[in-house]
């Protein structure tokens, strides 16, 4: 975290003890920063954080968390019980992407869904859609693009970015020695 001259951190200047960072989303077709200096960036603010008795969480902390429970964690919008995470608009429409307000496919009124609940289904990824995926070692915490993503970028093949975000990910949390998720 850098400050200028006789500054504060942040932190320290507004008194946080926890902040949440997401990854890029790609509203312009493709991440827009460098997939492998996020997660290290991320990484160095989670230590500054912990140094100062607090917390940074984050989309990195999916490899911590698979790591430390041996368990994937492969959804993106939804819970791990597969429950959603959704968000209501105006109108009385929600979008079962809680991040996408404006994709037709994600939008649809309360009685759309009550008559047809296989809609709800819509947002779950397929796992691996890109050939590529079988063989990353980041599978298990990535899964591939979101439908949001893949909606986004107008196919399921990954950004590269996104490997490169994800495939550090699980580097860092390899060799990570803090043994905090």
């Amino acid at each position: 975290m850098s400050t200028t001259q006789g500054e504060a951190p942040i932190i320290e200047e507004l008194g946080l003890t926890f902040i949440y960072a997401n990854t890029p989303i790609p509203s312009g077709g493709r991440w827009r920063i460098n997939g492998r200096d996020l997660a290290h960036e991320l990484y160095q603010a989670r230590m500054v954080a912990l140094a100062q008795g607090g917390m940074v969480f984050s989309v990195l902390d999916r490899a911590f968390q698979a790591l430390d429970t041996r368990r994937p964690m492969l959804l993106d919008h939804m819970q791990g019980d597969r429950s959603l995470n959704a968000a209501l608009l105006r109108g009385g429409r929600i979008s079962l992407c809680d991040i996408n307000f404006e994709e037709p496919t994600f939008i649809h009124t309360l009685d759309e869904l009550r008559q047809n609940p296989d809609l709800l289904a819509s947002i779950a990824k397929p796992i691996a859609p890109y050939a590529a995926c079988g063989d990353c070692p980041a599978l298990a915490i990535c899964g591939g693009p979101s439908r949001n993503e893949q909606a986004l970028i107008g196919g399921n093949a990954p950004d590269p970015q996104m490997c490169a975000f994800y495939t550090s990910s699980v580097e860092i949390a390899a060799w990570d020695n803090t043994g905090v998720q």
